[in-house]
């Protein structure tokens, strides 16, 4: 379709009920002639009459009426979004399409988005739960939560906040197989790999006093998803490193124990994941200004 068409169905309808083409070309700040010719060519583009011409007067021919009528739909439906937009630069409101892994969303994101909620009636949330890494244009994400290590990226991205991985298993686990005295005991348990590292078959550890080591392990297991692997963890068939926050409960209440605790992986880093800071929409902005807020207060030991 052409789409000076719909330019040409706004000029019919200014001259219409501007009732003239002088008064039309003053309203619209064009030449008479201009605005004559455009109504010639959309004649010649519908193959139809659609006004008559007197020297005082312009009116609509029967063919012409549902033609006017149909350019006011249109041009009232985007008039209504435009005041639409302009609302929403006052107000914030909304739908905010999110995805984040299925632990991180379990354990904090859903109580996040409730809690905001509360506050900002008007937004609503489409959350996708994904442990695979989506893609954020195709998938027409507005934000994504990533945890681990963001590699270099075209997106643009904020820290939420730190995280440690720690190495656990059950107790019944460690009265079967016997206590993990130092690092190079860990390549004799079977494991669960998160194949969110980049090499599930190595572990790179630092002891309080500097210390590194590398530890090869065999993965009995592989998964994508953190909340899979803690699952299996506490199954007590492998041990494996798990996120501090999906089991602060569980090493709290005993089901599950660090192992090693003088070792630690190195800090990983929970970001939030947009695609443009440019004309960003209001709602998202007043997310992410409520999102830096309320994980200090979730999480006050991880900035």
């Amino acid at each position: 379709m052409d789409l000076k068409i719909l330019y040409r169905l706004g000029i019919l309808r200014e001259v219409i009920d501007a009732g003239s083409f002088t008064k039309a070309a003053e309203n619209l700040g064009l030449s008479k002639s201009v605005i004559s010719q455009h109504l010639t060519d959309l004649e010649k583009q519908l193959k139809v009459r659609l006004v008559s011409r007197s020297t005082r007067a312009v009116s609509l021919t029967e063919e012409g009426d549902p033609v006017f009528q149909c350019a006011g739909r249109i041009l009232n439906d985007v008039r209504d979004t435009l005041a639409s937009l302009e609302i929403h630069q006052d107000t914030p409101a909304g739908v905010i399409r999110l995805t984040a892994s299925q632990n991180f969303a379990f354990h904090y994101l859903t109580g996040c988005i409730s809690r905001f909620s509360e506050l900002n009636p008007n937004i609503s949330f489409d959350l996708v739960i994904n442990d695979a890494i989506m893609n954020m244009i195709e998938e027409r994400f507005d934000i994504g939560f990533r945890v681990g290590w963001i590699e270099d990226s075209d997106l643009h991205a904020i820290k939420i906040c730190s995280f440690e991985m720690i190495l656990c298993s059950t107790p019944k686990y460690l009265e079967r197989h016997g206590p993990i005295r130092k690092p190079h005991d860990l390549s004799h348990h079977p494991w669960v790999g998160l194949t969110i590292f980049s090499d599930i078959r190595h572990v790179q550890l630092h002891s309080v006093s500097g210390e590194a080591c590398q530890v090869t392990i065999v993965p009995k297991f592989q998964t994508n998803s953190g909340f899979t692997a803690k699952q299996l963890v506490a199954d007590g068939s492998v041990i494996g490193l798990l996120p501090d926050y999906a089991v602060i409960e569980e090493l709290a209440n005993g089901t599950l124990v660090r192992i090693l605790p003088q070792w630690r992986h190195r800090p990983g880093e929970i970001s939030a994941i947009y695609v443009s800071r440019k004309q960003m929409p209001p709602r998202l902005r007043c997310f992410l200004d409520f999102l830096k807020n309320d994980v200090l207060e979730f999480f006050p030991s991880r900035s």
